[in-house]
């Protein structure tokens, strides 16, 4: 009888030896990750310049196929794409869809608001890129704006983009005016994009408050607190409002209208 148990007691100490086993093998497969998109543009924000660097063309050219193909067209990865393009004198409008309005209005109010962070010293604190690499990709890219610029003296749409990315941006929709863009995708995605936004409606309310004094003759009827409410809805170019106003409290002294 003693033999069974103990049997019975290694056996049991087998099995559970083995299910520890098994699961210690199950957890080490549960922590292997596949990488998000995040990963890829701290990676990528990392080897890019390495590799550009280093003139291996090539390894930068797979690099952002692989950053594209999972994690298809962003503002970041859309900027090194068209300033590597015209690097190797690849560019063209089909690197870009109708998306690369929202990226060069992204870049604008971006860039304007570094600028005025930077200069402010009461705005010190404000972090201004979402991880550490992040400032040093976005000097890269700026400084291959710059280089393009410089070296290969590029026109047309070529150079609208370098001087996009190089940081002059205060008047970006304004050079797409220029009638040098007027056949241009570009240009058809930005007029499609401002009638659409036009075409908006948007509603606004506020409330106000005041102190009416009556001059003249109006005088007697004394001095007032105000409030009031303006509603409004922009639609299709024009401004619809409505202003309401109250004034509070009795005249001082009795008055007759005639």
């Amino acid at each position: 009888m003693s033999r069974l148990k103990l049997a019975t007691l290694i056996l049991l100490s087998w099995c559970a030896s083995l299910s520890a086993q098994a699961q210690t093998e199950l957890d080490k497969l549960m922590v292997r990750r596949t990488p998000n998109c995040f990963d890829i543009y701290y990676n990528c924000a990392l080897l890019i310049p390495q590799y550009f660097s280093e003139q291996k063309f090539d390894s930068v050219q797979v690099l952002l196929n692989y950053w594209e193909t999972r994690c298809g067209l962003n503002h970041a990865m859309l900027k090194i794409k068209l300033l590597f393009a015209i690097h190797q004198n690849a560019f063209s409008e089909a690197l870009y869809d109708e998306n690369i309005i929202e990226f060069l209005l992204y870049e604008q109010s971006y860039t304007q608001a570094v600028k005025k962070i930077r200069n402010d010293p009461k705005l010190g604190h404000v972090p201004l890129f979402a991880f550490q690499g992040a400032e040093e990709f976005e000097a890269f890219t700026t400084t291959v704006a710059r280089t393009l610029l410089l070296e290969k003296q590029p026109v047309g749409l070529a150079r609208f983009f370098c001087e996009a990315y190089a940081g002059n941006v205060d008047s970006l929709f304004i050079k797409l005016q220029a009638p040098e863009f007027e056949d241009t995708r570009l240009r058809e995605y930005y007029e499609r994009k401002r009638e659409s936004t036009l075409r908006m409606s948007e509603g606004y309310w506020s409330l106000f408050s005041g102190y009416w004094t009556p001059q003249g003759e109006n005088h007697i009827l004394g001095n007032h607190p105000v409030l009031g409410a303006q509603f409004g809805i922009k639609r299709k170019g024009f401004l619809y409002g409505l202003v309401a106003q109250f004034g509070l409290l009795n005249t001082s002294r009795p008055y007759a209208v005639r």
